[in-house]
């Protein structure tokens, strides 16, 4: 297998290996368990995953969008819907998955959301379109009702496929060596 990956890296750019390898490693110091994740990355290519990452923004901003709307005339106002937005990239993210884009919309309230998570985080976009085909998957999600009534959410991920995943514990055998050990701690 590891003729294939060096098929795959031989036109690849130095900008190439820097986005691949924060893909891969992204957010893994700042979640429970990141070995796991990295091993299930390409799980968020089911509808069911992606259903659980709106339960759990929902979740974790419920109260934040609710407080939001209590006090809509401050001046530091911040709509329930970019809340939301950042929610659902905050619920994506981890260790070789990241939400590109998350657009939100609140017609109840007249709030609009968008997050540029993945931009926001320093990853030159870029280089996802070229030379990472079959290593990576990019995915859209759009829910209805996502965060109450008349509201909806809609976002592009990139997550590493299976075959990605094999490519990352191969070409850093080290940093995944890591994690399982942090995990495993």
């Amino acid at each position: 297998m590891s003729e294939e990956f060096e098929r795959y890296m031989k036109g690849w750019t130095e900008q190439d290996h820097r986005e691949f390898e924060k893909l891969c490693f992204f957010r893994a110091d700042e979640i429970a368990r990141p070995y796991t994740a990295l091993l299930r990355a390409h799980e968020i290519e089911s509808r069911e995953a992606a259903e659980e990452i709106v339960k759990r923004a929902f979740e974790n901003s419920k109260d934040r969008i609710a407080r939001a709307y209590d006090n809509a005339d401050a001046p530091d106002f911040v709509s329930g819907a970019q809340i939301f937005a950042d929610a659902i990239g905050e619920a994506c993210a981890g260790p070789g998955r990241g939400p590109a884009l998350t657009d939100t919309l609140d017609a109840k309230n007249y709030g609009i959301g968008e997050a540029h998570f993945m931009r926001e985080k320093g990853f030159v976009m870029e280089s996802f379109y070229g030379g990472f085909s079959g290593l990576i998957w990019d995915s859209f999600w759009f829910f209805e009702d996502a965060f109450g009534e008349r509201t909806s959410a809609s976002w592009t991920t990139f997550a590493l496929t299976e075959f990605g995943v094999e490519f990352c514990k191969w070409r850093y055998p080290e940093r995944v060596e890591a994690l399982r050990k942090m995990e495993g701690a």
